[in-house]
């Protein structure tokens, strides 16, 4: 009876102080991630990881870390949590693709055959096999690799994307096409099955559907740089100068740095007999070029090299 009543009113074990410390950084980093406070996040997660590891914590640094470009370092965490258990296949599946995010594509490939000897029903494996397989130029490699990832899991968006793109780059443009058609048809909220259609449409000379399929992938992003460059080049290849400047008259109010976008234009106003207008477009591109460049080499100039502890 007395046993009864000690476990019904005594008071809870208080946490130890450096519990109570690691969950604190540890859910004040979650937090941040949750409102797109990256870089505090990476200080709490850091912090957290100091009073003791875990495997969780370390997930999301290594998350943070990929989040904002600082690749070394993810790759640093990758690393201590395949060390730490050789067996734990989702550690592994990071490091692998943050080593093909950083050009390591024979080290990403050693990782995505260690894992599909151990799980050869993973899709993401799969497609990220097919995707170092291309970055090695083995293009029938990359598309046997995407078509096992879409045999496992069907509705996979970016392995129709990636298949599309290695069957178009190898010439093999009616699978291309019936991929972008399956893309468009699982994502049809996403401008990349529209524009990789456009581009195969093209490819096969129908400059038509090509500029209907630019139109729907800038319906979906009006500021994609890319969509304007192909519906202009589209317009100039069939000589049509006064719609070339009508599009890009458009597109420079929506992206005013947009060099490439007076290059054009002024290839168009030349096209047109508009000499001088020509002339004036260029050195907006060259201001514009030249301003980017220089951007350019004060952020490198002040990137981390290194790692923080």
């Amino acid at each position: 009876m007395g046993n009864i009543f000690k476990s019904l009113f005594s008071v809870p074990e208080e946490k130890p102080e450096a519990e109570k410390q690691f969950e604190i950084f540890k859910y004040d980093g979650i937090r941040a991630m949750r409102m797109g406070q990256t870089d505090y996040a990476i200080r709490c997660f850091e912090e957290a990881l100091k009073i003791k590891h875990e495997p969780e914590t370390a997930t999301f640094l290594m998350n943070a870390y990929a989040h904002t470009h600082r690749t070394d370092d993810a790759l640093r965490i990758a690393r201590i949590g395949v060390e730490t258990d050789a067996t734990n296949l989702n550690a592994r599946l990071s490091r692998a693709g943050l080593l093909f995010q950083s050009g390591r594509y024979e080290e990403a490939m050693d990782d995505c055959r260690y894992i599909l000897e151990a799980d050869p029903s993973n899709p993401l494996v799969h497609l990220l096999a097919g995707r170092v397989r291309r970055a090695l130029n083995d293009a029938e490699g990359a598309i046997a690799a995407l078509t096992e990832a879409i045999a496992l899991r069907e509705d996979l968006p970016d392995a129709y994307l990636f298949r599309a793109e290695a069957c178009y780059e190898s010439g093999r443009l009616p699978e291309a096409l019936a991929d972008a058609d399956r893309l468009i048809e699982l994502a049809p909220e996403e401008e990349s099955g529209f524009l990789l259609k456009g581009r195969i449409c093209e490819k096969n000379g129908d400059s038509a559907q090509a500029l209907e399929c630019y139109d729907r992938a800038l319906s979906l992003n009006p500021y994609s740089s890319e969509t304007a460059k192909l519906t202009a080049q589209a317009l100039l290849r069939e000589n049509r100068a006064a719609e070339a400047i009508a599009f890009l008259d458009d597109t420079l109010e929506l992206i005013p740095g947009f060099a490439c976008g007076y290059s054009l234009r002024a290839e168009a106003r030349r096209m047109a007999g508009d000499i001088a207008g020509a002339e004036a477009d260029d050195a907006a591109a060259l201001e514009i070029s030249a301003d980017e460049s220089e951007a350019e080499e004060v952020d490198f100039s002040k990137m981390n090299k290194g790692p923080i502890y």
